[in-house]
């Protein structure tokens, strides 16, 4: 009940619109301490608070508004606008591929695709692995992600061996191929 009454206050203090600056301290306060259910608002709300930040100057707080606004653009139909705001955005070791590949299977667009292959070198290998058993990514973003592992020499191949062998086989990269096999314990040859 008490984290109802801190949501509702807080998207009170979101709506305000008032230029007095003790409004606009406290509707900033709101936005830096965003609950999660804020996640579900309309891109233009989400815009309105990422300006605001943006406005006073703290840039720290507004990566996890800008992945938000990027989900609002995409359920609102937005796809131009989405695509504008990942181009933008970077991505860490620590990312949450579970929530981006279908975000990037929905774009649907070359842009999208080479945004997420510029950032591939950072993913760790889970997020790796997540690429390659998605199976409605494009074949080259996994092949990517299968050439990241075995570039790194990573155990976590052995888990998507099976799905990594037919990619492998369609682009007829041997060396790879290879490398699977021979790294691969669980394969019979």
């Amino acid at each position: 009940m008490y984290q109802k009454q801190i949501f509702r206050r807080k998207s009170f203090l979101m709506a305000l619109k008032n230029d007095n600056s003790l409004d606009v301290a406290r509707t900033l306060l709101a936005w830096l301490h965003a609950p999660a259910d804020a996640e579900h608002m309309p891109s233009a709300t989400l815009t309105e608070g990422i300006n605001l930040i943006s406005e006073a100057g703290i840039t720290l707080a507004d990566d996890r508004l800008t992945w938000w606004r990027l989900k609002a653009f995409q359920k609102e139909g937005k796809k131009d606008d989405a695509l504008e705001v990942l181009i933008t955005l970077s991505l860490d070791a620590n990312a949450d591929v579970a929530e981006l590949l279908p975000l990037i299977v929905e774009l649907d667009d070359e842009k999208a695709d080479s945004w997420l292959e510029g950032h591939i070198d950072v993913l760790e290998p889970a997020a790796c692995v997540h690429m390659i058993r998605h199976e409605n990514l494009r074949t080259p973003l996994r092949l990517l992600a299968v050439e990241r592992l075995c570039d790194a020499g990573d155990d976590s191949l052995n888990e998507v061996a099976a799905l990594a062998l037919p990619l492998l086989a369609r682009s007829l990269d041997l060396e790879l191929l290879a490398i699977v096999f021979s790294n691969s314990a669980h394969l019979a040859l």
